[in-house]
């Protein structure tokens, strides 16, 4: 059993989408609507927990999609990592969150 002590600070942050607008793969426009569900789910959760929800990850992957020429995930050629944050996106991620923190 874990315990969270009472001046912890939880954050959730959203699942970034990955996949770039206007890329030719199958059933496109379904995966943004679905990760948008989602994203809207962990929003409302992290409301109802009251926790943090960081946003502010989801512009920073903006033109670093999977086969960009600067990738922040990996794509169809990592199986063991697809539709993920690679080493860059974690790094991302986490700068993100340490500079939302600092502002909070």
């Amino acid at each position: 059993m874990s315990v969270v002590l009472p001046w912890t600070k939880i954050y959730a942050v959203p699942y970034v989408d990955f996949i770039s607008v206007g890329n030719k793969i199958p059933y496109e426009a379904e995966s943004h609507k679905i990760l948008e569900a989602i994203n809207n789910a962990v929003r409302n959760a992290a409301a109802e927990a009251k926790i943090g929800f960081i946003d502010s990850v989801i512009p920073a992957f903006l033109g670093h999609e999977m086969y960009s020429a600067d990738p922040y995930a990996d794509g169809l050629d990592n199986l063991k990592n697809v539709f993920h944050p690679n080493q860059k996106g974690y790094e991302m991620i986490g700068k993100v969150v340490a500079a939302y923190i600092k502002l909070h």
